[in-house]
Order: structure tokens, then sequence, then C-alpha cells
């Protein structure tokens, strides 16, 4: 079984664990598998050989439930949100002003875990709104643009921890044309047909 499926890393994790507390690794995998949701080890290995994918045992490794899970992680997150942004203001579509900030919403990701290499490789796409200030007055006016950013990244696994790879990122961003909504919107706020027909 490869270096960095769930029941290996699960196997790493109790060994540092009894080492550090001083305890035989055999009581410390039975302890950790019960905690993890296991009726025994023995149970944990059986589903972790027949199912490397099961839920608990995923939550307890690798702290998701699912691998697409691991891009939602504070610290991945975090990091994705910041390459997404630097990437994002150098693209020959965004505005090449010295006042403009994206914001990352709707991430949607597929993914797929090399157990050999210990390595998530994700694509997928997400919401971009850039945000340009404008005007010169103390009272700043806000122009929103709507991108889609198609990502490609990977994300790896070490010392207990998910890392995303800087090296690995890359992505392509795609305008969504901005429809004018306004004229729909102000209708609604007119007065009702009565105030019409008095």
């Amino acid at each position: 079984m490869s270096t960095f499926s769930a029941l290996n890393v699960f196997k790493s994790l109790s060994k540092a664990t009894a080492q550090l507390r001083g305890r035989q690794l055999s009581e410390t995998r039975e302890q950790l598998s019960l905690i993890a949701g296991f009726a025994s080890y023995h149970d944990l290995q059986s589903v972790g050989q027949r199912r490397p994918d099961d839920a608990r045992l995923l939550r307890f490794v690798f702290g998701v439930e699912r691998f697409e899970d691991v891009v939602s992680l504070t610290g991945v997150a975090k990091e994705l949100d910041e390459h997404v942004t630097q990437l994002a203001l150098r693209d020959e579509l965004a505005p090449k002003t010295s006042d403009i900030r994206f914001h990352m919403g709707g991430l949607f990701v597929q993914s797929r875990y090399d157990e050999e290499k210990g390595l998530l490789f994700a694509s997928g796409e997400a919401e971009l709104t850039c945000i340009e200030q404008v005007g010169y007055t103390p009272q700043f006016a806000q122009q929103f643009r709507w991108f889609t950013a198609i990502l490609n990244f990977e994300v790896k696994f070490r010392e207990q921890r998910w890392q995303l790879v800087p090296s690995s990122f890359s992505m392509r961003l795609e305008e969504i044309e901005d429809d004018d909504d306004f004229l729909e919107d102000s209708i609604d706020d007119f007065p009702s047909s009565e105030f019409w027909n008095l």
C-alpha cells in the first residue's frame, strides 16, 4: 500500500502518537481507531483496505470527509485566494489601474488524490468580482466587472497538513458580460398601476 494512503498515514500518526505519549503502539492504534469512529483497529484496517475514501477515515487522517473539501480548509483556502488574486491582477483582462481588488466566490472543484505522491490534483472554476475604485472625489465610486476563473493546481499532504503547491498553479480568466438590469430593477420601484389610473 502506498505511503500516502489514508491507512498508512493513520499508521504513521499512530506511531508518532505512541512515541510522544510513551505508550504501546497497539494500544494507541486501538484508542485512535475508536476516536475515529471505528469498532476497533481491525475494523479500521478492513474498511481502509476496502474503501480507502471512507468519510470517517478521511476525516480523522486528512481533516476532510471528501478530497474536494481540502480546498475549503482554512490554510489552503487562504493560500488559494492569494494566488488567484495575484494571477488575476496580472491577467491581460484585468484593469490596469492601481486601485483594484478581486473577490473570489462560488468555487467549484473536482479532484483526484494520488496515494503514491500524497498529491491532490484539482481543477475547477471560481467566480471573481473585480472591484475598481474610480473618480477623484472624496466619495469614490466603484466599478464592477465579473469573471470566471478556470483553475488548475495541486495540494500536497506533508507533516500532517495540506499545502498548496505554488508552482503547480495555473489560471485563465473569462469575462462575464454585464447584463444591464437597471431598467427592470427600476420598474419594480415605481408606484402601483392604481397611481397611473387616477
